[in-house]
C-alpha cells in the first residue's frame, strides 16, 4: 500500500507525514482553499479509476494538494536551494497571512495594570511567607494573571521600596 501512495502521491511515508504536520501549522484559510483543491484531486484520482479505496484516494489527495501548494517549494527555501522568485512570493504571502492571523502577544504594560490592581495579593502573600514563584502560581491559577517570578521580584523591590521612600 506505501509504495502505491508513494507512487500516486510522489512522497515517502516520511515525506507525507511532515507535509501533513506542515499543513497543520498553516493559517485556516490557507488550509480551506487547499481543501477545496484537495476535491478536485479526488475526483480526478477517482476518474482516473486508480485501485484504491474512497479513503485512500481522499489522502492521496490530500497529500497532493500540500505538494502542489506549497510544501515543497518551502521545504527547498528552508534547505537553501534555489528557488524561483515566483515561489518565494508565494511563501512570502502565506507567512504574512499566517502572522496577522496569530494573536497578538500580550504587552508588558498589560501585565503590570493587571498586577497593580491585584498588589495588595502579593504584598499579603509575601507578607505570609510565599516564594515569588508561589505567588506567580496563584496568581495564575485564582486571578489568571501569568507574571514571572523575577517579574514580580523586580516590581516587589520597584514598588515597596518606593513606598517604604515616601
Amino acid at each position: 500500500m506505501n509504495d502505491k501512495l508513494t507512487r500516486i502521491t510522489g512522497l515517502s511515508a516520511r515525506e507525507r507525514g511532515d507535509a501533513l504536520r506542515w499543513f497543520a501549522r498553516q493559517d485556516e484559510g490557507f488550509r480551506v482553499r487547499l481543501m477545496t483543491k484537495r476535491f478536485r484531486i479526488f475526483l480526478d484520482l477517482k476518474a482516473k479509476k486508480v485501485d484504491f479505496n474512497i479513503p485512500m484516494l481522499e489522502y492521496a489527495a490530500v497529500c497532493i494538494a500540500i505538494k502542489t501548494e506549497g510544501y515543497l517549494a518551502e521545504k527547498k527555501y528552508r534547505s537553501k536551494k534555489v528557488i524561483g522568485p515566483d515561489e518565494l512570493k508565494v511563501i512570502e504571502q502565506r507567512r504574512i497571512e499566517s502572522a496577522k492571523s496569530r494573536p497578538k502577544k500580550r504587552q508588558r504594560g498589560d501585565v503590570a495594570t493587571k498586577l497593580a490592581k491585584k498588589w495588595g495579593v502579593v504584598v499579603s502573600l509575601k507578607k505570609e511567607g510565599l516564594s515569588y514563584q508561589a505567588i506567580s502560581e496563584h496568581l495564575k491559577e485564582k486571578h489568571r494573571i501569568k507574571v514571572s517570578r523575577q517579574y514580580l521580584h523586580e516590581k516587589y523591590f520597584e514598588w515597596e521600596m518606593n513606598e517604604s521612600r515616601l
